[in-house]
């Protein structure tokens, strides 16, 4: 289809079976058919951009959140104990659930740290 023929229910078409069931897919269809229909304008093979009116017809989107389950303080010595017991190796087995239990950090934060964000002499 021409980019000059594309119209809003065209994208809606698209976009609404996704809309909530595949929420990080269908914002990557809408940005990614946005930056097209934004390249004919700036052409001038369109004047508008139809991914631009379909907002209020998609409604917002419903991300739903899994949040993983929390280990009650009292336990946390536990498991620390439970997870050096075992046999895999020791950086994966207890370093990182230990920076995580001991910083109260993010997982993404203890996964991706780099060496020169930890001060080993000062125990930070």
């Amino acid at each position: 289809m021409p980019v000059s023929e594309v119209t809003s229910a065209d994208v809606l078409e698209i976009l609404t079976p996704l809309w909530h069931r595949k929420v990080a897919t269908a914002k990557r269809v809408r940005q990614r058919v946005r930056a097209v229909l934004e390249w004919a304008v700036a052409m001038e093979y369109r004047i508008d951009n139809p991914c631009d009116r379909i907002g209020p017809v998609l409604g917002p989107q419903q991300d739903v959140t899994e949040h993983m389950q929390a280990v009650p303080h009292r336990e946390a010595a536990a498991v620390i104990g439970k997870v050096r017991g075992s046999t895999a190796l020791p950086a994966a087995r207890w370093l990182a659930l230990e920076v995580l239990v001991l910083t109260a950090a993010r997982c993404s934060e203890v996964r991706w740290a780099e060496w020169s964000e930890i001060d080993r002499a000062g125990r930070v």
